[in-house]
């Protein structure tokens, strides 16, 4: 049986990653003003973040539309016994009910739609290891069980540098967002129930990077054989900081790293890092 895995660029896994594992990624657009940009297409994420830091307004997404999603099915169903398509929340997006529309358009029963939960390339990780079960030639019942299995075990922890667009976005007040930079407290946003959500608060990067490492202790978990992804919003070397401390502190089967996108980056802005594994 072929089958083929699509997602959307939210994922934000890496081009060379999406080429050799044969994934298939439909892009969300992204809109400043009257300019719009397909994310991941026109829009680098350095691109991104430069045009972030000079916008009055927080930009907008606009999810994949039912035709693009139909166009990709009925392109793959000719190739493909079955198609497993995994999203980006849909807590924070149409685009899984959007899958669905065009799953009911192409009136196919061999496309599945799986809402991940999650955001980034937090998600984008299920969706490799989903990519990595096909090349192993897993049946295609035991990959859906191991989708939605790392779905329900995601844990996708994000440092926010600012609080600026926070407070853009309406999840602080002008006040929180001024006190709390002078102050220079980090938050540490979670994805709960498919939702971001702020789980803490610490003074300072160094303090972040020790809240990080105090919640795999007291987790108890062991790296030995996972993959661990990295990912930042032009925060290479703060990113490094978080990577090396883990590394000195952890054994650790495989390492993926890759850049923050348009649909956290837009809440959290410049300066951002994160960190995904599968319990």
């Amino acid at each position: 049986m072929k089958i083929k895995i699509i997602t959307d660029s939210v994922s934000d896994i890496p081009k060379k990653i999406q080429q050799d594992l044969n994934i298939d990624v439909v892009p969300l657009s992204v809109n400043f003003g009257n300019e719009t940009y397909y994310d991941g297409v026109d829009l680098t994420s350095e691109e991104f973040f430069d045009k972030l830091k000079k916008a009055d307004k927080l930009p907008t997404t606009s999810q994949v539309s039912p035709g693009e999603f139909k166009k990709i099915f009925d392109r793959n169903l000719l190739e493909y016994d079955r198609i497993i398509c995994i999203t980006m929340s849909k807590e924070m997006s149409g685009t899984y009910e959007a899958a669905r529309i065009a799953k009911k358009l192409v009136d196919s029963d061999n496309i599945e739609i799986i809402d991940s939960k999650g955001v980034s390339f937090g998600y984008g990780l299920i969706v490799i290891e989903a990519a990595r079960d096909i090349i192993n030639n897993l049946e295609y019942g035991e990959i859906i069980k191991r989708i939605n299995y790392n779905v329900n075990n995601l844990v996708n922890l994000f440092i926010v540098d600012t609080l600026e667009y926070l407070q853009k976005g309406g999840r602080l007040s002008v006040s929180e967002a001024f006190v709390g930079n002078i102050l220079k407290i980090k938050p540490i946003l979670s994805v709960k129930g498919g939702k971001l959500v702020v789980i803490d608060k610490v003074h300072g990067r160094k303090k972040a990077i020790h809240y990080i490492l105090k919640y795999i202790d007291d987790g108890g978990y062991d790296f030995s054989d996972k993959t661990l992804c990295f990912y930042d919003a032009t925060e290479k070397l703060y990113l490094e900081d978080l990577i090396n401390e883990i590394k000195n502190k952890y054994e650790i089967k495989e390492i993926l790293r890759s850049e923050l996108g348009t649909v956290v980056g837009t809440h959290s802005g410049p300066g951002c890092i994160s960190f995904t594994f599968i319990k």
